[in-house]
């Protein structure tokens, strides 16, 4: 059991050796920051063992987030700065997940609805649902909104702030 491939994937679930347990608390963290955090499960072409990754509530592309009547997701987007061009502006990835496929697009363009995205890359996904799990760290009134409500995104972090400055005036008092 030791060797087990699946063992082996516990100790290190995000290739940057983080164990189960590790990454959970991290995702969870990420949750009570801005009230949801996504969990994505993915696999690079060069890696035979997939990995998992959190995405914030920041990244969520707005524009390309679908949910269903019953509150499932169908299709999410999240952006993330992916390095400079040879100008020094910053490239954006924007990565597409749906129930049957995953899409990768670029852009340069600065945000709003004007953008316009080159494909990258698109995947049939191999698994049977999209492979992104929200993380809620606070009670939802509507199943179909996956992004918090600035007020309560708020609240849940001026609490964590201050939690954290009163932690750290502690241990360093302590120390």
């Amino acid at each position: 059991i030791e060797n087990h491939a699946y063992t082996e994937w516990l100790d290190n679930v995000d290739y940057a050796g983080l164990d189960r347990d590790q990454f959970y608390q991290n995702a969870l963290m990420k949750s009570y920051l801005d009230g949801v955090s996504f969990v994505v499960m993915d696999k690079a072409e060069d890696e035979l063992e997939p990995m998992v990754y959190v995405q914030g509530a920041e990244t969520v592309d707005k524009d390309v987030l679908i949910v269903d009547k019953y509150g499932r997701l169908q299709q999410i987007g999240f952006i993330v700065v992916d390095g400079k061009d040879s100008d020094g502006k910053d490239i954006y990835r924007r990565t597409t997940w749906t129930n049957e496929s995953v899409k990768v697009e670029t852009t340069v363009d600065k945000a709003g609805k004007d953008r316009k995205w080159k494909l990258e890359s698109e995947q049939e996904l191999q698994i049977d649902y999209m492979p992104v799990y929200a993380v809620f760290s606070q009670q939802r009134t509507n199943t179909r909104d996956y992004l918090p409500f600035p007020a309560s995104s708020y609240k849940i972090a001026s609490i964590n702030v201050a939690l954290y400055n009163a932690t750290t005036e502690r241990v360093w008092h302590i120390v």
